[in-house]
């Protein structure tokens, strides 16, 4: 640029009172100036100019730096100093998240979600929100039932989970003032400032201060906030002439911030950029690269680029005090910038989350950040394999594990943490089978099912069992599971596969289905909640503790049925003794191993239990039909039955827990030995005889009952 003015304004909409104020040049490109007076609660906006009209046309653009917007197309507000109080971070560890994706409208927007401030940012603070019947009064539920069925935050807290990512509220291209327009928010503007299609006001501070207040109110709830951002690609058009769409970048450094052929003539894997000139040629600079399938890419890897994304990142973490980032099409951001950001914002709270997805919507001139590059690295990624091991596929209709049993081997790897795979921890592999993307996975498995060449057919049942067994996997395996708001109330969109611009009517939750599946959603709790209780067994968190406390039944040389997953997870190293002196009831004790089996076929299964020579006993807190921490059913010895498409977790008895039970099966065979048989291994272990055969055959005896 020749030129660049500061253009102030008194008002956000017309040009009365306009003022613009040169700025002066500075070292390395910049440009400088101090306005003196009291600016707070005025307008600006940024006018560079220059001898090449197509890359100056005149264009007034937003400072890609402002810090409220009053629109995309608006102008920046001058906010000064901004005091809105918020919560400082829950201390939650990253071993510890379980993430809950959501987007802001489609929480509250329900008319029957009982909330006030429907769609908007204060609206996921409101308290005491309950549903509605469309039959029933504002206000009044219709009956006693309805009462208990929470809706908007108090849900959020009831599920258990412990953060919430957000989809994107960095000012998007969108028309704010419109209610009837639906938009996900990936094609951003400005990364600064918060959207307002959902503040209360547009013309004000309201999109700073009620995000502000949502995040503070979802932290002192004890919630991490984690930002779904987008800073692989803007809306700004690769179409020079569109003005329209020349809101902020391109309006001042035109093509420095996007990869084009002009600042990468070849790319990494040694190919043209340059649609117009040879490989030797001048480069027109006007083909811009487009991996991001929607017009252009952030050149993350640039001096000002790499500058603004790690300063952006430091300031919604200081300003805004959020916990995490979840990287949209992180493929296209370079692994060195995203190395950088690790480093940068762990040095200002070590349980930041920053994780994304490993891969591009098209080529791109880089060498992509995929699985594999983030190793060791500071930050994670979305675990496709895993998902598509468990349901296959989002393009086409293949064998998968919840619905045919296919892929354990796969799967396995998953449950490990995907250790064996690409990551160097678990903790860098988020485990999923639904997000905002694609089809949920209700919606999935009704695809697959009406579009199956076999004969296998899948009742309404069937399809509740294998959303409820998808569940239990994700929140049982290594790894920090994640899950899309409504998947534990087997969320449909109608089988729309990519909503991002669908009604309400597509993507709201609606909040009768947690009425409809309430079972489903229970069981979900029931899940959130064992996993929690002992993030010792579920979130091992290390390589080598995974490889040393996690093995599958084919490594204790126990035999598995065709198509099933069985594997035992021992606890920490304890002083059992010293435990057992002080409280032999301890918790602790009750877990020091644990199993979970998988039973994806329709037909029940046996599988066999641990430990059977030495009379370990173990209990269930997961079945089919009910999963949390409390036990589901007496002692097991021996082997336990798996009903058809769920699976079991079962925790092993203390010693004391074992004294006990032997007492209640010996009884129960002596007073009705029809009930249970002296000859099964209960009634063996209940009158002694398991452990009499035990010693005999290490003598050279046999014992027959």
């Amino acid at each position: 640029a020749d030129a660049v003015s500061i253009v102030l304004y008194p008002n956000p909409a017309d040009d009365q009172g306009r003022k613009e104020i040169p700025m002066r040049k500075i070292r390395q490109g910049c440009w400088k100036q101090c306005v003196s007076g009291d600016l707070k609660g005025q307008f600006y906006k940024l006018l560079a100019k220059g001898s090449d009209r197509r890359l100056f046309p005149g264009v007034e653009v937003i400072d890609p730096y402002s810090r409220c917007n009053t629109a995309h197309t608006g102008r920046g507000l001058i906010l000064g100093p901004e005091t809105t109080h918020i919560h400082d971070r829950p201390n939650i560890p990253p071993s510890e998240a379980i993430v809950y994706e959501m987007h802001v409208r489609d929480v509250t927007i329900d008319p029957s979600s009982g909330v006030v401030a429907k769609g908007k940012y204060t609206g996921l603070t409101e308290r005491g929100t309950v549903w509605q019947s469309s039959n029933g009064s504002k206000g009044q539920p219709l009956d006693t039932e309805m009462q208990v069925l929470s809706t908007g935050l108090d849900h959020i807290l009831e599920m258990g989970v412990t953060a919430v990512q957000i989809l994107p509220v960095q000012d998007f291209d969108n028309h704010e003032e419109r209610e009837d327009e639906y938009r996900w928010g990936y094609m951003p503007v400005h990364f600064n400032s918060p959207d307002g299609w959902y503040a209360s006001e547009r013309f004000t501070s309201a999109r700073v201060t009620e995000l502000k207040m949502l995040i503070s109110e979802l932290h002192k709830a004890g919630l991490k906030v984690i930002m779904d951002v987008v800073y692989n690609h803007t809306a700004e058009d690769a179409n020079e002439f569109n003005l329209e769409a020349r809101f902020s970048f391109n309006g001042l450094a035109p093509r420095y911030y996007y990869r084009n052929c002009g600042n990468i003539p070849v790319s990494e894997n040694g190919f043209n950029t340059c649609a117009f000139r040879g490989i030797d040629e001048p480069r027109c600079g006007t083909c811009y690269s487009n991996g991001s399938g929607c017009g252009n890419e952030f050149r993350t890897e640039s001096p000002m680029g790499r500058k603004f994304f790690l300063e952006s990142l430091e300031y919604w973490v200081t300003e805004y005090k959020v916990d995490g980032f979840r990287f949209d099409l992180l493929g296209l951001i370079d692994t060195e910038t995203m190395t950088l950001a690790a480093e940068k914002l762990h040095n200002i709270d070590r349980n930041i989350m920053l994780y994304g997805e490993p891969w591009t919507a098209a080529p791109t001139p880089i060498n992509p950040t995929v699985k594999g590059t983030q190793r060791k690295k500071g930050f994670g990624v979305f675990n496709n394999d895993f998902r598509d091991a468990l349901r296959g596929t989002p393009f086409g209709v293949e064998e998968n594990f919840l619905m045919d049993g296919g892929h354990t081997g796969r799967v396995k790897r998953g449950i490990m943490g995907s250790i064996d795979d690409f990551a160097a921890s678990p903790l860098e592999s988020i485990n999923y089978v639904e997000c905002h993307d694609n089809r949920t996975l209700y919606d999935h498995f009704v695809e697959y099912r009406d579009n199956r060449e076999d004969s296998i057919e899948y009742t309404e049942m069937d399809l509740m069992r294998m959303q409820m067994l998808g569940g239990l996997i994700v929140l049982t395996s290594q790894g920090v599971p994640f899950l899309q708001i409504g998947q534990e109330m087997c969320r449909t969109k109608g089988g729309v596969e990519n909503s991002y611009e669908s009604p309400d009517s597509v993507n709201m939750i609606q909040w009768k289905w947690k009425h409809d599946r309430s079972d489903v959603v229970e069981y979900y709790k029931g899940l959130i909640k064992l996993r929690r209780a002992h993030p010792e067994i579920f979130n091992i968190g290390s390589e080598s503790g995974i490889r040393e406390r996690l093995l599958f039944y084919e490594e204790l040389g126990l035999p598995v049925p065709d198509r099933c997953v069985g594997y035992r997870v021992m606890g920490p190293k304890l002083n059992v003794k010293l435990i057992e002196a002080r409280n032999e009831k301890d918790e602790r004790l009750k877990w020091t191993a644990v199993i979970v089996l998988l039973n994806p076929t329709p037909l029940g299964v046996t599988f066999p239990l641990p430990g059977a020579e030495s009379d370990e006993l173990w209990i269930v807190v997961v079945d089919d039909s009910t999963a949390g921490t409390d036990a589901l059913a007496s002692s097991s010895l021996g082997s336990v039955h798996v009903n058809g498409r769920s699976g079991m977790v079962l925790r092993r008895c203390s010693k004391y827990e074992k004294r006990a039970a032997a007492l209640d099966m010996r009884l129960s065979v002596v007073s009705d030995p029809f009930v249970v048989p002296a000859a099964e291994p209960v009634g063996e272990y209940a009158l002694g005889l398991s452990a009499l055969k035990s010693r005999n055959r290490r003598a050279g005896w046999l014992v027959t009952t």
